[in-house]
């Protein structure tokens, strides 16, 4: 007939039981801190940008972006943007800023902060726009004045001594 099952069967199947329940817990609370940080970061990155700390900010964002993807991340895509067309960051970049938005309009397009980068992105096209009228006018400047200046040369030579 069957024989009862002992106590050293029953007692590993229990401590097999709470392992398992044990690492499921581990496994969904380790994101938590994780998410926590990233926050935590997020929020650094916006008080040193109010505070004029332009590459200190950017290394806070970049640790975002590398250790959270999701809400964190796309935040700090947007901050990055942010930042890199802030005009009085001495290493500021349309093209690094646009970038960083056009990033965030591709891989969250439902995201809230998507129509707002959309915004941005339309505003720095135009600045850059007027960005290369102004050098194309300042070149077209730099060329009549040389040809202003070689005019006044001739007229120089032609007059008698």
């Amino acid at each position: 007939m069957g024989r009862k099952p002992t106590g050293k069967r029953q007692h590993l199947l229990f401590y097999l039981a709470r392992f398992l329940i044990m690492m499921l817990w581990i496994s969904a609370c380790s994101h938590v801190p994780q998410s926590w940080q990233a926050r935590q970061n997020l929020s650094q990155a916006k008080t040193l940008l109010a505070n004029g700390h332009y590459q200190a900010a950017l290394g806070k964002t970049e640790q975002v972006l590398s250790s959270d993807p999701g809400t964190p991340g796309v935040e700090a895509l947007y901050l990055m943007g942010i930042i890199y067309a802030h005009p009085q960051n001495p290493d500021s970049s349309l093209d690094r800023s646009l970038e960083s938005f056009h990033i965030l309009i591709k891989k969250h397009p439902k995201s809230d902060l998507t129509r707002e980068a959309e915004a941005w992105v339309s505003t720095l096209r135009k600045i850059k726009k007027r960005d290369k009228e102004i050098l194309e006018l300042k070149d077209q400047i730099d060329k009549l004045k040389e040809i202003d200046l070689g005019i006044e040369e001739k007229k120089r030579g032609e007059l008698p001594h």
